[in-house]
């Protein structure tokens, strides 16, 4: 696996609404239960806020974008 930098950014998924973004691009971050959760917008912060527990119940992997899908 290769290691995150500028070729390889950190992907995240956006608990609220389910989009992938680096994790340089998130507009906001969260902390619940001990997990970190990142955002794409300030509306799906503040709709993560009123109801962590909603979304933050099955928290998804974070990992690198692949630098090639082609085989």
């Amino acid at each position: 696996m290769s290691e995150p930098g500028p070729e390889n950014p950190i992907i995240v998924t956006d608990p609220v609404c389910g989009k992938d973004l680096a994790l340089e691009h998130a507009v906001a971050h969260a902390e619940y239960d001990d997990w970190a959760y990142f955002f794409c917008s300030k509306a799906c912060h503040d709709t993560f806020l009123s109801a962590p527990r909603q979304y933050a119940s099955k928290p998804g992997p974070v990992s690198s974008a692949p630098t090639n899908t082609e085989k």
